[in-house]
């Protein structure tokens, strides 16, 4: 298997390129559309206690959080500048994160919140799960457990969240979730892997990170610049948020990289009773539309080494907490 993630490939692609041309939008003189680019296992969830970060001083500040659980056989999170994510195996040792902990990203410049979706933009397409209770949430964010660990990062809502679509893939993937076990009766669904964060802001280009690790040790503030990777044609400013594993997929039959970051992940926000199966992927790391109903549901895997730099893990479809994003 190369060593990439590539995202949905069908008959659709060439209608979303259209539409990722047709959106690529000037900004208004003295205003920058700054995107915080979010790929792989994530879960969304509105942060409960905001008033925590006191690098922005504005308690009130509605934000998101997105968590991920930080597995032994391979996974792990990676936070760069740059619009493409796809490029995250660049950062393998240069990650500006890379312990779980719960962490802060704050704009220095300015938001004005002037951008609004436009019609040529795809709004994102979550999994919702049934409802966690808010203790679930508030011991998943504040209450580190060495048995479960994840990496938990709060960002300011956004002024809209779309599905990229551009030169450097679909940000789509297909899976089945159903609350009993997934036969062949459970029809397929695309779910957005790959979401963009879409914020209007005036002055700096720059973010701030800050935040304590999970064993109580501040973490040193990072200021990363939201950059354009110059890796396609995308124009974008951004910074990168990859959960992604650094193995070739044990078993890409079954997907079992994609099965274990759902098992890890339902188990996180307390053993939700649904399940999932991935379709088959091929040499390049592409889905099929081959599901066996013979490989396992619950994927729990062992620690797992070596093997050459693997893809994001961008067939899971990440967890829309609560409704957390409407």
């Amino acid at each position: 298997m190369k060593p990439t993630c590539r995202y949905l490939q069908t008959v659709g692609s060439l209608g979303y390129l259209l539409v990722a041309l047709l959106s690529l939008v000037v900004p208004s003189l003295g205003q920058t559309d700054l995107q915080i680019m979010v790929n792989g296992s994530w879960s969304f969830v509105v942060d409960p206690q905001p008033g925590r970060d006191h690098a922005n001083g504005v308690p009130t500040e509605r934000r998101i959080v997105i968590v991920a659980p930080l597995s032994d056989h391979g996974h792990g999170v990676y936070v760069f500048s740059g619009d493409d994510a796809s490029q995250y195996k660049k950062y393998l040792n240069s990650s500006l994160i890379t312990k779980t902990g719960l962490y802060y990203l704050d704009f220095m410049g300015v938001r004005t919140f002037a951008s609004t979706r436009s019609s040529d933009d795809q709004p994102p397409y979550l999994y919702s799960p049934p409802q966690v209770a808010i203790g679930n949430i508030q011991k998943v964010l504040g209450t580190p457990d060495s048995s479960n660990p994840r990496v938990a990062i709060s960002l300011p809502v956004p002024d809209y969240y779309s599905t990229y679509v551009g030169s450097h893939g679909n940000g789509m993937s297909q899976s089945k979730i159903a609350p009993n076990h997934v036969t062949s009766k459970i029809p397929a669904e695309y779910y957005t892997t790959w979401i963009v964060l879409h914020y209007e802001v005036t002055g700096s280009q720059k973010a701030t990170i800050s935040g304590t690790l999970d064993d109580g040790t501040p973490y040193k503030t990072a200021t990363p610049s939201f950059v354009n990777s110059g890796t396609g044609t995308d124009k974008g400013l951004g910074i990168s948020i990859v959960m992604g594993a650094n193995i070739d997929n044990p078993n890409s039959h079954c997907d079992s990289l994609s099965a274990s970051s759902f098992t890890d992940t339902k188990r996180l926000w307390g053993g939700l009773q649904i399940y999932s199966r991935f379709p088959e992927e091929d040499l390049n790391g592409n889905q099929t539309d081959v599901f066996d109903y013979k490989c396992p549901e619950d994927v729990s895997m062992g620690p797992l080494k070596g093997g050459a730099v693997g893809g994001a893990d961008c067939h899971m479809a990440p967890f829309n907490i609560n409704s957390a994003i409407q």
